[in-house]
């Protein structure tokens, strides 16, 4: 059995407001791990980069009124270990950077990163998401008994599909209070595949298939991704980084742009492993042929949307042009972080471990193909190895040993979102709910103290 300390827990959050630390919704939540965790040391990470001198005087008063620890990204900035990690911190910077300036860098991928960072897992302990709550009251002692020395969040659904997500990592610890020689395995292994990913720039997207979004089928619309992906990578050979892509993807992923440049092409590359009924590739090709013949400078969106309509009758597609296109977008978009920092790394780094085992083991076999198997079938592996009695590092599924005693969250639809247009929108949204819940209570609360107040009033005068 392996000890994973629970004594010491945290949560990052890179705001994009800089006047503003914290938004309400996530100082609610951090107020209540506080509460739920009086023998831990609750540490917040935040950049200082991001923040006015205002906004972290803001943090470090919010902090010390309820007992969490304000500790700064950059504070970690000479504590790195090697090279590999100064890369990713850079990488991390330069995420942030991107994001300010709106030019596709994205904070949820920066925290992907920054979480499998040695200084920082060391010094902070466990980490979770905010909208991820722990309550370790009902444990005994400061560390939890495990069968792995690594505990994610690994749910099954009652299809028997597999998921894995980055919104609680814990790692064992040695005799000495050390990170575990096995849990600092498993985070090399995470982290060289984080950079792996990141230096081979958006073609990453076409060698790690995105589940659920560019699987190995025949649907077209996956294939119109492909396209878009390999448009993309033609169109920019010297910069076709995944942050260079989300940028692409911002300004250039609409119904216009996808029948122009991508639609024949994923209609080629469907054509492979997709049989069409007699008439039907014909009936493509002259659609293809009649948007090749267009001049798309002087056609609206609107027109682009219909022979999209008709394209997609052909291949049997029942959704709007205008909803496909934004459903498309925001799965390529969300594919763009899971791929590179996000839970598909952190699966495809179990399973390299895995493989180099099963190598070790069986000298006379060749695995070195077996690790380029789809990230679906990584999923798969999860469930069907048990990975316990070859010593290897693996996931805890559902947090059993966190759960046998916490109430802990391991609800896959929690993950957070609120770095995406839509997840910000939604947040504050239920920010104007809260304040206005607020001055409604406060305005009776009012009311009634004054009318209290009053009736006392009365009555001492007769």
């Amino acid at each position: 059995m392996y000890q994973v300390p629970i004594n010491k827990l945290y949560k990052i959050w890179f705001n994009s407001n800089p006047e503003k630390c914290l938004d309400e919704e996530n100082k609610l939540r951090f107020i209540k791990m506080v509460n739920d965790n009086p023998k831990a040391t609750v540490s917040f990470l935040y950049s200082e980069a991001l923040l006015s001198e205002n906004a972290v005087n803001e943090l470090n008063s919010f902090c010390a009124k309820h007992k969490i620890q304000p500790v700064s990204l950059e504070s970690f900035k000479d504590q790195l270990r090697h090279k590999t990690e100064k890369e990713l911190f850079d990488l991390i910077n330069t995420e942030l950077e991107c994001w300010k300036k709106g030019i596709g860098g994205n904070p949820a991928a920066a925290s992907d990163i920054a979480r499998v960072l040695v200084p920082i897992i060391d010094k902070l302990g466990v980490y979770s998401d905010f909208d991820t709550p722990l309550n370790f009251s009902k444990l005994d002692g400061v560390a939890v008994d495990s069968k792995h020395c690594v505990i994610l969040n690994v749910c099954s659904d009652i299809f028997g599909s597999t998921s894995v997500y980055s919104d609680f990592l814990a790692f064992a610890r040695d005799e000495s209070g050390n990170l575990h020689p096995k849990a600092l395995d498993f985070i090399d292994s995470c982290q060289n595949k984080m950079l792996e990913a990141y230096k081979k720039g958006a073609s990453n997207l076409l060698d790690d298939i995105i589940p659920g979004v560019c699987s190995v089928g025949s649907n077209p619309n996956n294939q119109l991704l492909i396209a878009f992906i390999q448009e993309f990578i033609n169109s920019n050979p010297n910069t076709n980084g995944i942050i260079e892509f989300r940028r692409f993807l911002q300004e250039n992923f609409n119904a216009k742009f996808l029948m122009e440049k991508c639609l024949r092409k994923s209609f080629e590359n469907t054509k492979s492993i997709y049989k069409f009924e007699p008439g039907m590739e014909k009936a493509i090709e002259e659609i293809c042929d009649s948007i090749n013949g267009a001049d798309f400078r002087k056609v609206s969106e609107e027109w682009a949307y219909e022979i999209w309509k008709v394209a997609l009758k052909i291949v049997d597609y029942n959704s709007s042009p205008k909803e496909l296109c934004e459903t498309l977008r925001k799965d390529l978009f969300t594919g763009s972080v899971m791929c590179y920092s996000g839970p598909c790394t952190l699966v495809k780094a179990l399973y390299s471990q895995f493989v180099n085992e099963l190598q070790n083991s069986n000298p006379q076999v060749d695995y070195s193909n077996a690790s380029k198997t789809y990230t679906s079938l990584l999923y798969k592996f999860l469930i069907e190895h048990d990975t316990e009695n070859n010593g290897l590092p693996s996931c805890e599924p559902n947090m059993h040993a966190v759960n046998m005693n916490a109430k802990t969250s391991t609800n896959p639809g929690s993950t957070d979102i609120s770095w995406d247009k839509v997840g910000i929108q939604a947040k504050e949204e239920r920010e104007k709910m809260m304040h206005g819940a607020a001055a409604k209570i406060q305005k009776n609360w009012r009311g009634h103290t004054a009318a209290k107040k009053a009736a006392q009033k009365e009555k001492g005068g007769i």
